[in-house]
């Protein structure tokens, strides 16, 4: 698997906003994220759209069935956390 460092929102950064997104995908047979939907944003309207361009960034190791789809494939989640810690 391949994974990549996801940025903070730059308005929830500014306001000190802290917070998470769930996100429900499913992988195509080059391990890449598609089908990806928001299932839990903690506030809303600050970190959805940062979690949907960090997981299109990743890349998951498939394992193919005899006709070319994706063993457990579907239904795939994933959370992402931003925290401004402390001393910001």
């Amino acid at each position: 698997m391949y994974t990549k460092e996801y940025d903070y929102p730059i308005e929830a950064a500014k306001q000190g906003i802290t917070g998470s997104v769930t996100l429900e995908f499913d992988l195509n047979a080059k391990g890449e994220p598609v089908n990806i939907r928001v299932i839990e944003a903690s506030p809303e309207g600050y970190f959805e759209q940062a979690g949907i361009n960090a997981l299109e960034q990743w890349r998951y190791k498939v394992n193919l069935d005899d006709t070319g789809n994706v063993i457990e494939g579907t239904g795939i989640q994933v959370q992402f956390g931003w925290n401004l810690g402390s001393g910001q």
